[in-house]
This record gives C-alpha cells, sequence and structure tokens, in this order.
C-alpha cells in the first residue's frame, strides 16, 4: 500500500561554484510545488557565507533549507580513476541514508536539474523493500555493455528509503565497492547499480529525464514529449549555463531571471560570449569548430573513415586505424 508523506525532502550536493545554479534548482521545485511541505538538505562542500545569504533568502517560509558541512576528506581513502575527471565529492550521495538518517524518505537532486511538475507520485511511489528509486540511463545501452549488467540507472535523480537502507546497512556496502572496483569509470554511478542492483525501484523517465544535447534525436525526442517532464536533466558537458548554450535553456533562464543572481546573469551571457568567438560543438557524432558563430570546420568519425569539411567543402577524406582498448575490471 502506497504510504502518503506529509514531507518532502530533497537533498543536494553543492560547493561554492556550483551554489547558484543550487538556486536555481530550488527555485525550480518551489515555484511548481506552491502548497507542498519542502524541506530542503545541502550537503555543503565549502559555500561562501556570501552564497548561504542568497541561498537562505530564496527559500523563504513555509518551505525549509538545513545545510550539512560535507568535505572530500571523508573519501580521501576511496580511490577514484586517473582517467576520470570527477572528485572525491561525488561520492557524498552514498552516506545520505547516513548523514540524514532521521528521515524517512530523501529525494536526491542533482543540482543541473529543474523540476518542472509535481514530484508527489514520485516521491510517494510504492518501495517495498527496495533501497533506492532510480531511472534508467539515457545511454543504458552503452552502460550495460560497459559493466556487464542487464540495467543501468542515472544517479542524477535518486529516492532514498532511508529505513530499507539502514537495515541493509547499503552505504557500507556502497563504500566496500568503491573500494573493489577502484577504476570505476562513472564512480558513485557505477558503484549503486552494480552493489544495488537488486535494491532499485524503476521510475518513468519523466522523472529524469537526461537532455542529451549532442543528439538530434534526442532534442527531437524532448520537444515531443516536453509537457509530460517533470525533472528535466541537463546531463553532458553542455550546461546552460557552458558554451553556445544548451537546446533547452530557456527554461533555465526563465527561471534565473527571477533569481537573486540575476544581476550575475549579464556576466554570465559575456563568458558565453567569449567562449562563443572560438567554440567546437559534437552533434551525432560530428565535430564542428565555429568562429563568431560560423561553421569553419567540421570532423566526422566513423568505424575507420575520417572526413573533414572545412566551410562547407570536403577537404579529407581517408582510412584511420582503429585502437582497441579493454575496459579496466568491471565486469
Amino acid at each position: 500500500m502506497k504510504t502518503l508523506h506529509s514531507e518532502i525532502n530533497i537533498c543536494y550536493a553543492c560547493d561554492d561554484k556550483y551554489a547558484p545554479y543550487l538556486g536555481i534548482a530550488m527555485l525550480s521545485v518551489m515555484q511548481t510545488h506552491p502548497h507542498e511541505n519542502i524541506h530542503f538538505y545541502v550537503l555543503d562542500n565549502g559555500i561562501s557565507n556570501k552564497n548561504k545569504i542568497k541561498l537562505e533568502k530564496t527559500v523563504l517560509a513555509p518551505y525549509q533549507l538545513d545545510f550539512i558541512p560535507v568535505s572530500e576528506d571523508l573519501f580521501e581513502s576511496y580511490p577514484i580513476s586517473k582517467k576520470s575527471h570527477f572528485t572525491p565529492a561525488i561520492f557524498y550521495r552514498l552516506k545520505i541514508p547516513e548523514l540524514l538518517g532521521h528521515l524517512d524518505r530523501v529525494l536526491y537532486l542533482d543540482v543541473d536539474t529543474l523540476v518542472r511538475g509535481n514530484l508527489r507520485p514520485f516521491y510517494d511511489m510504492e518501495m517495498e523493500d527496495k533501497c533506492f528509486g532510480m531511472i534508467k540511463d539515457v545511454i543504458e545501452e552503452w552502460h550495460c555493455n560497459r559493466v556487464n549488467l542487464p540495467a543501468y540507472y542515472n544517479s542524477g535523480v535518486i529516492l532514498f528509503n532511508i529505513k530499507a537502507c539502514q537495515q541493509k546497512n547499503i552505504v557500507q556496502q556502497l563504500l566496500d565497492g568503491c573500494l573493489l572496483y577502484p577504476n570505476s569509470k562513472f564512480p558513485d554511478q557505477d558503484i549503486i547499480n552494480i552493489v544495488g542492483k537488486e535494491d532499485i525501484v524503476s521510475a518513468s523517465f519523466i522523472y529524469n529525464a537526461q537532455i542529451l544535447s549532442t543528439s538530434s534525436q534526442s532534442i527531437n525526442f524532448f520537444n515531443n514529449n516536453m509537457k509530460e517532464i517533470k525533472i528535466l536533466h541537463y546531463v553532458g558537458e553542455q550546461k546552460p549555463w557552458s558554451i553556445r548554450g544548451n537546446p533547452f535553456e530557456l527554461y533555465y533562464f526563465q527561471i534565473w531571471a527571477k533569481s537573486l543572481w540575476k544581476k550575475d546573469l549579464h556576466l554570465l551571457m559575456f563568458k558565453r560570449y567569449r567562449r562563443f568567438l572560438f567554440s567546437q560543438v559534437k552533434m551525432d557524432g560530428v565535430k564542428t569548430n565555429y568562429i563568431l558563430g560560423i561553421p569553419v570546420m567540421r570532423r566526422q568519425r566513423k568505424g575507420n573513415n575520417k572526413t573533414v569539411w572545412i566551410l562547407g567543402m570536403k577537404v579529407l577524406e581517408k582510412k584511420v586505424k582503429i585502437k582497441y582498448i579493454q575496459d579496466e575490471g568491471m565486469h
């Protein structure tokens, strides 16, 4: 039987650099839940007092906000592959059942998410004795082949069943998994999928709609299904605040313009403009270099064929050798 929870607990992990994006993410929740009892928890990895004040002014009553200090020192003994761009901060979400152990459920969200609809059906979903409510990854097939799993879920949105996590000592299992698989390509995400594979309840894509902005097929899909989406997730490198923007950045900047960071918007746009002078965009496997927004060079690698166009004219087409690199120890 589905249990209705009186409070929706939402958790983010953030440092000072990403504090403005956290503010936008929380604003999106409040704008779509004007009558809900929502309590925000922020795993705070060095947010400045200036930004904390702005965040506290953003989250006004009846909404609640608590900061929970955390440090990368917690995970100094947990290795991250040298090939990875991640920092130990990605492991914070693994500790949520301990850090917020007094709660019954916690919805973890990445700061690059926007909430566009009612979260209540997802938050109150039936989980029985399972630990995690998650949504499959946008490139699930690739991940499944990589780590030899029948299903693979994205860790940017996780509904934690805290009681089940505590009963199964899931935090320790996950931390042990971090040591067991030190060369994970996506450390926290791989570990949850491998160690917790029997404890995941699958939820609809609308609660973690991951935009793959390098795929025109993905963009068309989102354009056709936007009304259904409850959580928009800007995965990949093309965040709304990044170079040349994101195809769905309009939703983002509409909220930004109403935030306490709106004065910083012109600076952000200036930085985007500077990067706009010389930029590179990858779409459908084709890398395009732009100067002042004009496509100057395109490069495509398909199979063992490499093709280069300059100003729309094909200047190179040749066969190239393919290097096979075996993925490390995840099978």
